[in-house]
């Protein structure tokens, strides 16, 4: 019976709708779930009273919709070993109710205690993810993407798709590497996926690369993103991984030509990225490849500058700002695009899709020309997102433009981009979308 308390609040209702995930749904007893978001609960903080109710011996666990985070159930930290004498892991923090019990949510590095527990997903659940996750990428016009983090199984699916003909969506994979808490595995495991890169390549995807985190989520009501302070310090603990880690990886990974991307959202994990390349150009000079900074929402004054002579790209996620609300006021004065394009530093674009609905591009194109002092034109805006995209990747000889000799990779749209406004750029639909040749998406 469900407990009559779930009926009187959206927050319940939540809950109740997790109640009713059928068995089959259920890995190893397990409900494992997307997303929280601290304004749903009162107080603005999640905890695992709201979950102990319905399931007290079901394990749960629910993501927060950054990813950075978890909320897990009673049942869930008994089977991890987790209580309120557990102390925080590297780069992690557990958090407390003020009598010292556990609120059950886990920040950053701290969610590996528990997903580490977790049942994987199965070979089947992730091969129809990514069908589905081509599928919509080819309605909203996107041919060519970068995957900022995948698993071993994600990659032995991806492979396999590919080779029965069935992948409809050029790709650069990024293995995870560095603290498993966001890529749900160790670094053994990593290392093994990474190693077998040259078997798993296939014609339409590469698994040159590779992904590292250096913060987290610049969002409340945590803010884990690692900011300088006024002296040019930052808290060393908030970091997924040393900066000394990411420079000795990061020169490694440029000697065996993987392409890396580091998640940076706060000046100060923006300085250790530039600092970890800073050093890794040293020691390995230009080697022609140019690492991604991904999401780049901050950069000091003094780093800003440094991007364009170490071959930095800077990846903008601007699609976030989608989301209106006190969660994202934060954001405010975030992506430097002007700024960055005037050091002529190359860009490119990432939906974060993880965050919104959907990996539609067009919104945050439209924000792209409508962002006060740093707004930037449109054929700037739609040379990041198309032919600067596609060259960072090592396609640049293929795709990105429409070229004799190039791939046939084309969109056709529901109106001309240079004759509207930005806020109706923003609303444009992908009426088809040709791949290779072959029309992969018509609208209905």
């Amino acid at each position: 019976m469900v407990p009559i308390t779930l009926l009187k609040s959206p927050l319940n209702q939540s809950v109740m709708r997790l109640w009713l995930f059928p068995e089959s749904k259920r890995p190893d007893g397990w409900i494992i779930a997307d997303v929280y978001r601290g304004d749903n609960f009162p107080d603005g903080y999640a905890d695992r009273k709201f979950l102990d109710e319905a399931f007290p011996d079901t394990p749960v666990y629910i993501r927060e919709w950054s990813y950075h985070h978890g909320l897990a159930n009673s049942k869930a930290l008994e089977i991890a070993g987790v209580d309120r004498d557990t102390p925080d892991p590297d780069g992690g923090k557990i958090l407390h109710r003020d009598d010292g019990e556990l609120t059950g949510e886990l920040l950053a590095g701290a969610t590996w205690l528990v997903t580490q527990h977790m049942p994987p997903l199965s070979e089947e659940a992730v091969r129809q993810a990514l069908l589905d996750t081509a599928a919509l990428c080819a309605e909203y016009g996107i041919t060519s993407v970068q995957d900022a983090g995948i698993t071993e199984t994600m990659a032995l699916q991806l492979h396999a798709l590919d080779q029965e003909g069935l992948w409809n969506l050029r790709t650069l994979a990024h293995v995870f590497w560095g603290n498993p808490a966001v890529s749900m595995m160790s670094i053994e495991q990593s290392e093994e996926t990474i190693a077998k890169r040259a078997e798993l390549r296939s014609p339409r995807i590469s698994f040159d690369g590779v992904k590292l985190l250096i913060d987290g989520s610049p969002l409340q009501p945590h803010h884990t993103d690692v900011q300088l302070d006024g002296h040019g310090h930052f808290d060393r603990s908030k970091l997924y991984t040393s900066p000394e880690t990411i420079a000795a990886a990061l020169t490694r990974f440029d000697i065996e030509g993987l392409h890396v991307k580091m998640h940076a959202v706060g000046t100060g994990a923006n300085r250790v990225a530039l600092d970890a390349i800073s050093a890794m150009r040293k020691v390995n000079g230009q080697s022609g490849l140019m690492p991604e900074i991904a999401h780049s929402l901050y950069f000091s004054p003094e780093d800003l500058v440094r991007l364009e002579p170490l071959g930095v790209v800077a990846e903008m996620s601007p699609a976030i700002w989608q989301i209106k609300g006190p969660l994202t006021e934060s954001l405010a004065g975030a992506w430097p695009f002007r700024s960055l394009l005037n050091h002529g530093v190359t860009m490119t674009i990432g939906s974060d899709w993880v965050m919104l609905p959907s990996p539609n591009l067009f919104p945050a194109i439209g924000g792209m020309l409508d962002h006060g002092d740093e707004s930037i034109s449109l054929a700037d805006a739609l040379e990041i997102a198309t032919r600067n995209g596609a060259t960072v990747a090592g396609w640049g000889d293929t795709a990105g433009s429409i070229e004799v000799g190039k791939m046939a990779d084309m969109i056709v749209l529901d109106r001309n981009l240079f004759a509207v406004s930005p806020e109706q750029v923003g609303k444009t639909r992908v009426l088809k979308t040709i791949f290779e040749g072959r029309e992969i998406y018509t609208a209905q």
